[in-house]
């Protein structure tokens, strides 16, 4: 006959050995061997094929697979490349791209036929109870059977083989079932934040042989328990030793005819065989998936990581959804605390560039205050009065520019003499205050200017060649002078530093500088140095003497040119005409006050007698005066625009005159 799991039959041997005592094998029934196992994991049928939505498996893992289930995988503790692994292996085993992974394909997969323990195992890992099992589901399931020790298989073993139930002494059936669902209604509301939908959404399924649920299991449903396992119809079936009639009397200890969870947790842990297919299942998903070894670690950091969640009080799906849960509500909050932190981080970066930007500011007009009052604490007396004579000017200005009416021509009469004044006596300030700056600007180049033109000389190869060579000079001449009025030997040596001829150095001195220590050479090097600086200087002072002499020209001009402006807008000083504001006609005209002559149009009016010039005339025929440049705006005649024209050059070619002279 056939075993009842082929796959298992080969390691009950293994784990019966184990424990000191021989396998249970089934009457009638002869073990075969399995078929043998591919030592690759994930094989070599999802290389160069093509998954789902057209892409091959490992483009369905880049843009599908781990981007949806990698927070989930990596509670788990999978790394990329494991997860990897795990999904080659579930695309080995859909062999229809279904993208889910039904029990045949389960079963073919592990080598093994088709039992009912192995369909209640695989309804353990199908969450959603659809009957078969997504990438996700599959990956969260292997993980979870996986990682049990002995404890955990035994407990799975009975939650699908017996519910827990309270004591005897709880309250009655009913009333307990309904107590529970609701604090199981709001443990799982509790538990479904933060799950896969196929963990949080899933069907009630009955998969317990506890008929009576009284969360034991009485000797008859340990009966149906053993002959579901071994898939016997009589466990007579099973041979020993121990037969199954010795294991139905070792899993009772006490005697009681009844098994709580306790006492089948404890009578595991020294007979392993009882629940061996689970166990062989158990390995066969070990060594397929990553290892053996590789879950044996795994299980050991399960039992430090979530110790407080793998409870015998909780059914397996129970444990596996709250360590997601709490699992992923930890990370969550990390992700919340991280993103705080950069917020914080942000904040205060961006408070300390403002409090930065702030004192930099501050001490920017701290300079420009100090800078201030540097250059007001060296202003000169010459050029306060020049800045005071400018606003006087300022103030003239703005009342000849107010309109005043024909009442108020008596102040108008005023404010012209005031600016003309104030313009008189902006010149004179302005000559003194340049006539002051002259000594100063002669000063500054006599000395730092020529100072920072000999250092800078004395950096280049032209300067240190020079330095050297006044430096033999001045030793030389301080040498003919001391051996002069030395004694007789010295005296007589005297003339060899006598220079030959004018810009030469005597062999002699070259040869004496070139011997002497440095230090005896001090006073001669700082005599060179000074040289050098007194032609500088002589330099810098020609220098500032002509931009000195080219910026009493500009003024000379700038204010000659003042005076033009203001004779051509205002008129000249003595003028009898006056721009005046008509209130009735919201018009400005021009009125001379002393004929009483008015015009509602600029006049043009000769700058030396003051008489009306027609706008038809090139000149004033009074006077004979050739129009001012204002004037020459008023213009109208036939031939105006070449007249103008000719004007503006030659008065363009005396400017260029006056220039150049």
């Amino acid at each position: 006959g056939r075993p009842a799991s082929l796959l298992a039959r080969l390691f009950v041997g293994n784990a019966s050995l184990q424990l000191g005592c021989s396998p249970p094998f089934v009457r009638g029934r002869l073990p075969r061997l399995p078929r043998l196992l591919d030592d690759k994991m994930g094989g070599g049928a999802s290389r160069g094929r093509r998954y789902k939505a057209g892409m091959t498996p490992d483009q369905y893992w880049e843009q599908v697979a781990w981007p949806t289930s990698e927070e989930t995988l990596t509670i788990l503790r999978f790394k990329r490349e494991d997860a990897f692994k795990v999904f080659q292996a579930f695309v080995d085993i859909d062999g229809d791209n279904s993208g889910e992974m039904s029990v045949e394909e389960f079963h073919s997969y592990l080598g093994m036929p088709v039992t009912k323990f192995s369909e209640r195992v695989f309804g353990i890992l199908d969450a959603d109870g659809s009957g078969s099992l997504s990438f996700e589901e599959f990956s969260v399931g292997v993980w979870n059977y996986c990682t049990y020790d002995v404890r955990l298989v035994t407990k799975l073993a009975f939650d699908i083989f017996g519910s827990q139930r309270p004591p005897s002494s709880a309250p009655p059936p009913n009333r307990c079932r309904c107590f529970r669902r609701r604090r199981r209604r709001r443990r799982q509301h509790h538990l479904h934040q933060h799950l896969p939908p196929f963990i949080t959404h899933h069907p009630k399924r009955n998969t317990s042989s506890d008929v009576d649920h009284l969360g034991k299991l009485d000797i008859p449903e340990c009966d149906a328990l053993i002959r579901m396992v071994y898939d016997v119809d009589d466990v007579d079936k099973i041979q020993g030793p121990p037969s199954g009639k010795e294991i139905l009397e070792q899993i009772d200890i006490n005697g009681d005819n009844e098994v709580t969870i306790d006492e089948f947790s404890d009578l595991m842990e020294s007979h392993m065989y009882i629940l061996a297919p689970a166990f062989d299942l158990q390995r066969a998903l070990r060594q397929r998936l990553l290892g053996v070894k590789y879950w044996e670690k795994e299980t050991e950091a399960r039992k430090i990581m979530f110790a407080g969640y793998d409870s015998l009080e909780h059914s397996s799906w129970e444990s596996i959804k709250e360590i997601l849960t709490i699992k992923a509500k930890e990370r969550q909050d990390a992700a919340t605390a991280h993103d705080e932190e950069l917020q914080r981080n942000e904040r205060e970066d961006l408070q300390s560039d403002q409090e930065r930007a702030i004192e930099r500011h501050r001490e920017r007009q701290m300079r420009r205050k100090r800078k201030l009052q540097q250059l007001k604490a060296e202003e000169l007396p010459e050029e306060v009065a020049e800045k005071e004579a400018v606003d006087r000017l300022k103030k003239a200005k703005e009342d000849m520019e107010r309109d005043v009416p024909y009442d108020e021509l008596q102040s108008r009469l005023v404010a012209r003499k005031e600016l003309y004044d104030a313009l008189e006596n902006l010149s004179e300030c302005a000559q003194k205050a340049r006539a002051a700056r002259e000594g100063k600007m002669t000063e500054r180049a006599i000395n730092k200017d020529a100072e920072a033109k000999t250092d800078e000389l004395l950096m280049t190869k032209e300067g240190q060649k020079r330095l050297k060579y006044e430096v033999q000079v001045q030793y030389g001449q301080e040498l003919l002078h001391k051996w002069s009025d030395g004694n007789r030997f010295q005296a007589a040596l005297a003339p060899l530093f006598q220079p030959p001829e004018e810009e030469m150095v005597p062999l002699a001195t070259t040869v004496a500088v070139a011997v002497v220590p440095q230090s005896s050479l001090a006073a001669a090097r700082e005599a060179a140095r000074t040289v050098i600086l007194d032609e500088h200087r002589e330099e810098c002072r020609e220098e500032a003497i002509e931009k000195l002499e080219q910026k009493k020209r500009d003024q000379i001009q700038q204010f000659a040119k003042m005076f033009e402006e203001f004779e051509g807008e205002y008129g000249t000083v003595n003028t009898k005409w006056e721009r005046l504001w008509d209130n009735a006609s919201y018009a400005k005209y021009w009125y001379n006050w002393e004929s009483g002559a008015t015009e509602w149009t600029r006049p043009a009016i000769c700058h030396k007698c003051d008489e009306f010039i027609d706008p038809m005339d090139v000149k004033c025929f009074s006077c004979d005066a050739p129009r001012t440049r204002a004037n020459m705006e008023l213009y109208s005649g036939i031939s105006a625009a070449q007249f103008k024209a000719k004007r503006l050059a030659e008065e363009e070619e005396d400017a260029d005159s006056v220039y150049t002279s």
